[in-house]
């Protein structure tokens, strides 16, 4: 999962694993001035270079209703 934090006037990217009991999983944090695709992607990139599997076989999501 990936989300905005906002911390004062900081905005923080957080990208989360969440195991399969719900437990959250903090992954990678940078600061940005906005959610958007240049700031995401260089986090994506960056757990992909530091061994993050995202093989798309094992992603998935489920959202409870």
């Amino acid at each position: 999962m990936i989300d905005g934090v906002h911390f004062g006037r900081h905005l923080c990217v957080v990208a989360l694993g969440i195991s399969i009991d719900g437990t959250k999983h903090p992954l990678g944090l940078v600061e940005g001035s906005t959610e958007n695709t240049t700031v995401v992607t260089d986090l994506l990139t960056d757990l992909r270079e530091r061994g993050l599997d995202n093989d798309p076989a094992r992603s998935w999501s489920y959202r409870r209703r």
